[in-house]
């Protein structure tokens, strides 16, 4: 076979596989049919995924090199994953994907399992805030409706907490009505029960005993 006709026999073969690992966008490990929109599609039963672990100081080293978007990363120190974000490939910010720890328990173990968050003494934590970027406290709570409400499931009813006009109001809302003010604290330090504006430190409107 000459040399043009050995070229003629390979350029087809090298165009199929270019082609074959061209349309091969999936890799599946322990399965013969990975996840069509994904790009590694693991599968196992008795094994999980581990992702490269350092310390904080190690994490945070990173961000003085930058980092690209998606960067994962698990914090041994805090016993969080993190997952680098900004812009673009010179990221240098993380998110926490949950700074609130609960431990797992099992079905039938009755001892408390608490919910908690940023709890490591060698770390200088900020503030919670839900419903603003920008908490002031180490609890921060923004919003139109009741800033802090208790719900009873059973009835729907909702007692509530919602600051106003700097006045602090405490609410009561039955199932299907519109919120109604029980007691209010106001800026100046008056507390109203039954009234809107209290006029001295201690006004009710309605019987006592």
């Amino acid at each position: 076979m000459n040399k043009m006709n050995k070229m003629k026999t390979l350029f087809p073969l090298l165009t199929l596989l270019f082609f074959s690992f061209s349309l091969m966008a999936q890799v599946g490990i322990n399965t013969p049919t990975p996840d069509s929109n994904s790009v590694l599609d693991l599968k196992s039963k008795t094994k999980g995924l581990l992702i490269p672990r350092m310390t904080t100081l190690q994490r945070e080293a990173m961000s003085d090199v930058k980092f690209s978007q998606g960067m994962m990363v698990y914090d041994i120190s805090l016993d969080i994953l993190f997952v680098g974000y900004g812009n673009g490939a010179l990221s240098t910010e993380w998110y926490a994907m949950n700074p609130w720890k609960t431990e797992h328990r099992t079905d039938n173990n009755t001892n408390k399992a608490h919910m908690t968050t940023m709890t490591a003494g060698s770390i200088k934590h900020g503030n919670v805030g839900i419903g603003t970027l920008t908490p002031t406290k180490k609890l921060t709570i923004s919003g139109n409706d009741y800033q802090f409400g208790i719900k009873n499931t059973t009835k729907n009813d909702i007692w509530g907490l919602t600051n106003s006009g700097n006045n602090l109001f405490f609410q009561y809302t039955p199932n299907g009505s519109s919120a109604s003010n029980k007691m209010i604290l106001t800026s100046s330090g008056y507390l109203g029960i039954g009234t809107a504006s209290p006029g001295a430190k201690l006004q009710v409107n309605g019987e006592s005993r």
